[in-house]
């Protein structure tokens, strides 16, 4: 699946926008996560897609993260270049329309959220080879493996909104002691029910 996007200015924004609140980050020292720069260059994945297969596809609707107690809502998150804002509340996390949905061919699918106990105050408990359940519009659930977590400056996309590579899904909060930066957390896909 080749979608052609067409980005600006506007999507380095997503990740400096104010209002997605920080997640301090505390890993088990049992599990360690899989550096970013091993997740760019996808040597975290074990799995290959057939594209001579049909596209699966959806747009996300709701999040569950099983082993930390996690269910959120996922409503479609969009900029507003007038506020040079993002959408955001306090209880729903959001699907960013400039990523891909979530799909079993390839691109990155972005979901973006608060820091609170609503909706993404527990990421900092998960641990490499945790679930998160993505349920679509379309009744699909795709089910993804946590691969790795990385601490990224606001301005730095590659991870975040990238329509190339394997399927992916990103969780993103803020983190860092004036909320100056990204937490991101990387999953991979397993399959697609």
């Amino acid at each position: 699946m080749k979608r052609t996007h067409v980005y600006s200015n506007t999507v380095a924004v997503l990740l400096i926008a104010g209002g997605i609140c920080s997640v301090l980050v505390m890993w088990s020292s049992q599990r360690s996560l899989v550096p970013a720069t091993n997740l760019l260059s996808g040597q975290a994945r074990a799995m290959t897609y057939d594209e001579t297969k049909p596209t699966i596809s959806g747009i996300p609707v709701a999040l569950t993260l099983p082993t930390i107690d996690t269910k959120v809502a996922v409503k479609r998150g969009v900029y507003n270049a007038s506020s040079r804002s993002w959408t955001i509340s306090s209880d729903t996390a959001y699907y960013a329309a400039v990523s891909e949905p979530a799909n079993n061919q390839g691109g990155t699918t972005l979901i973006y959220g608060h820091n609170r106990e609503t909706v993404f105050a527990k990421l900092a408990d998960l641990k490499t080879g945790d679930a998160a359940d993505v349920t679509t519009d379309n009744k699909r659930v795709f089910h993804y493996v946590l691969s790795g977590s990385a601490t990224v400056t606001p301005d730095d996309t590659r991870i975040a909104i990238n329509p190339e590579g394997l399927p992916r899904l990103v969780l993103q909060t803020c983190t860092g002691i004036f909320w100056e930066k990204r937490q991101l957390y990387i999953f991979e896909l397993e399959r697609v029910d």
